[in-house]
């Protein structure tokens, strides 16, 4: 039985005053609310019978839902509010789908003409240091060809360059991108890190609960009722414009709905990936993704030559090349990474070395060959977001699709618009007129 509540001195049912308040012109426009009076006289069975109805009416005739407009409500202002983030994502990801063939495509490897022998790791180190006093090295790339130009990856705060150093001479040559490689460089920070580095990262987790929310709401929302559902599934471009927009809204959202479902979850995960190792750590072991454990750093704050760092790596994992150096990105950090593989070649199996970069002892080995089952599906989150998995035809659909959420923000505004904003405005002049 629905209570009641007095306003200004007389009763309305709580159901009625959320009426109200939940008033906002759908679509469908309104509709009346089922009868209070039509549930049984017992409270406790009246409440399982209003719940029965509740869902019956949802099936046949979602529109005359209470909830279902609570729903609405709920996806129109977080799409209002939120929907200039998901349209900015929404664009930067697809941009990014073939991010990796077009840069190896445009890539700038320069080889040195510098006499002399390469400086080696330590050498390189020192003059990137020299040069960027204030940044942090983060990363190093190793290539096959000892004099062809080395990759070197500087940080302060949220700012990040990517540049090319001579092997031999430890001059800086310049950014390793230039043209389009720097423009996709951009927008993958954009995209990840919103321009502004961590805070930026958990910023976007936030943005990625905020898209899993339009996505369940959606969903509920779309259903139009078990006569008028395969009708929701099609676009008839004969209809008006603000027919066609609405179609174009329902349908698209419908069949991107899982897309955009899987980009909301794996984007709450790269910004706050505990939860959710935690969960999956209750039935799956992990070996790649284990969480790296504490250790001291000691007072001076000094790593230990890259040079050794890559040595004790060598004896962990021996027969392989190193291809990428990560030193510590923040003081308390004591780990280095070095990643091994068989040969320099694009692919092919990868290895993980973690060395206290401190003390040079070699903490885990991290086998990528022979992934568990906690890896496997943690590294399916990283697959199923940017669609880097069945080759060209995969990310071709997953760049088409990763329009989808910039779409719907445009289509949803523009019913808003339409439906709402517009009247009311309209409304105003004419008050202003009088």
């Amino acid at each position: 039985m629905v209570q009641s509540v007095v306003v200004h001195g007389r009763l309305r049912s709580r159901r009625t005053v959320l009426e109200r308040f939940l008033h906002v012109v759908e679509p469908c426009g309104r509709q009346t609310l089922p009868s209070v009076e039509a549930t049984a006289e017992s409270r406790g069975h009246g409440r399982t019978a209003e719940r029965r109805n509740s869902a019956m009416s949802y099936v046949d005739k979602p529109q005359q839902v209470w909830w279902r407009r609570l729903f609405f409500q709920v996806h129109l202002w977080t799409g209002l509010g939120v929907g200039l983030y998901i349209f900015v994502i929404s664009l930067s990801g697809a941009a990014l789908v073939f991010r990796e063939e077009i840069r190896r495509a445009s890539e700038k490897r320069p080889v040195s003409q510098e006499l002399g022998e390469p400086l080696g790791f330590d050498g390189l180190k020192e003059a990137a240091e020299e040069a960027f006093p204030e940044h942090r090295i983060s990363w190093i790339r190793n290539r096959e060809n000892p004099r062809e130009a080395v990759e070197v990856w500087l940080e302060r705060e949220a700012e990040r360059e990517i540049l090319l150093f001579d092997p031999v001479s430890g001059n800086l040559l310049g950014p390793k991108e230039n043209g389009v490689g720097a423009a996709l460089q951009w927008l993958a920070d954009l995209h990840i890190h919103l321009l502004a580095g961590d805070t930026g990262m958990l910023v976007n987790g936030v943005g990625g609960g905020f898209l899993t929310l339009m996505a369940l709401t959606g969903a509920v929302i779309w259903w139009p009722g078990v006569k008028n559902w395969r009708r929701s599934l099609i676009i008839n471009p004969k209809k008006k414009w603000k027919r066609l927009n609405w179609d174009l809204h329902s349908a698209i959202g419908f069949w991107t709905l899982a897309f955009v479902l899987v980009w909301g979850v794996t984007g709450v995960y790269f910004a706050f990936p505990d939860p959710f190792r935690t969960f999956i750590g209750t039935f799956a072991s992990f070996q790649q993704f284990q969480p790296r454990p504490k250790a001291e750093v000691p007072a001076d704050g000094r790593i230990l030559p890259v040079s050794v760092l890559v040595a004790a790596a060598e004896r962990a994992t021996p027969g392989k090349v190193s291809t990428w150096i990560g030193l510590p990105r923040r003081e308390e950090d004591p780990w280095a990474q070095i990643y091994r593989k068989d040969s320099f070649e694009e692919g092919g199996p990868l290895s993980g070395v973690i060395v206290n970069a401190f003390s040079g002892e070699v903490q885990q080995v991290r086998n990528f060959e022979s992934p568990t089952l906690g890896d496997k599906i943690l590294r399916w989150f990283g697959y199923l977001h940017f669609g880097n998995f069945g080759g060209a035809p995969v990310k071709g659909l997953w760049t088409l699709f990763g329009l989808a959420p910039a779409f719907l923000f445009l289509s949803g505004s523009l019913m808003w618009w339409n439906r709402f904003l517009s009247k009311r405005l309209r409304a105003k002049k004419v008050d202003r007129a009088r």
